[in-house]
């Protein structure tokens, strides 16, 4: 018999895994001594390198495996999402091809990928359906947009992340991407469901993610994100909260280990075991 149609079994992958103070890289230095407003007199850009891409096939068969392990658990896997940075577009479509290979009831992928599909580097949010037509033939929709707000790390995070060995916190450090175009994608799925995917401070920013996403009510956001523990008392709940509530869409945030591992190392972040929380799902109001 099939799942019942309000199920959707969704494979999470929180890379990166682990990320070093190298991982976070400055770019260039601007001198900002003449803006209005400004703290510092200069202010610095960041880069993050991608190193767990760096085995393209040792990449692809970690995937194939989690496929395996997750299939062995629910009979029916209908997506996967990978959080902010997690993937270039290059590996978003080597997942894609291995979904299509072995997963016949996908129907979702989504992954926060550091280029676009022309190789621009930056930050953005990917998202393919896969359908199938009445011949059986694959049908796919993807859209891939940018990031809206820049990540800013402040001295507090750079110190809670142990990243002093790599960017000065004598700076504020910004996050070395263009922001060009601003749009919010929408995709339907199945017949009666729409999902909208979020990068970070997109999720905590009214311009222009949220205004849209009100009007319009998607079933599902997916917020991506490279955070610490996705816990109740924190940011990214407070926002996926204030979308469960109205206009009543399910939320998921979802986080890489990274940071997390990161934090565990260096002995900032005491806690119970929340440490290991990557993701927080929300459904107070949507059906």
């Amino acid at each position: 018999g099939d799942m019942p149609r309000n199920t959707m079994n969704l494979i999470v992958v929180p890379m990166p895994f682990s990320v070093n103070a190298r991982t976070f890289r400055p770019t260039h230095v601007e001198d900002v001594s003449d803006r209005k407003g400004s703290a510092s007199p200069k202010i610095g850009y960041f880069d993050v390198a991608q190193d767990w891409l760096e085995d393209q096939e040792q990449f692809a068969d970690f995937i194939e495996a989690i496929i395996e392990s997750a299939s062995m658990s629910a009979p029916e896997i209908h997506g996967m999402v990978f959080p902010e940075l997690a993937l270039t577009y290059d590996a978003f479509n080597r997942v894609r091809e291995i979904m299509r290979d072995r997963l016949p009831n996908a129907e979702l992928l989504i992954g926060g990928t550091a280029t676009d599909e022309n190789g621009q580097r930056g930050n953005f949010v990917a998202a393919s359906t896969f359908k199938r037509s009445e011949d059986g033939s694959p049908v796919e929709r993807e859209t891939v947009r940018e990031k809206h707000h820049r990540w800013k790390l402040d001295a507090l995070q750079l110190r809670d992340y142990g990243l002093h060995g790599a960017l000065s916190p004598e700076l504020e450090w910004w996050e070395d991407i263009d922001l060009r175009s601003r749009q919010v994608d929408f995709t339907a799925m199945r017949k009666d469901s729409v999902f909208a995917a979020m990068i970070c401070e997109d999720l905590a920013r009214v311009d222009p993610c949220q205004q849209i996403i009100r009007a319009i009510g998607p079933n599902l956001v997916v917020a991506l994100l490279m955070d610490a523990p996705q816990i109740e008392a924190r940011w990214p709940a407070r926002y996926a909260t204030v979308l469960a509530e109205d206009p009543g869409c399910a939320v998921l945030t979802l986080t890489s280990r990274g940071l997390m591992t990161l934090q565990h190392r260096t002995g900032t972040f005491r806690s119970s075991g929340d440490d290991r929380t990557i993701a927080l799902w929300r459904n107070d109001g949507a059906s």
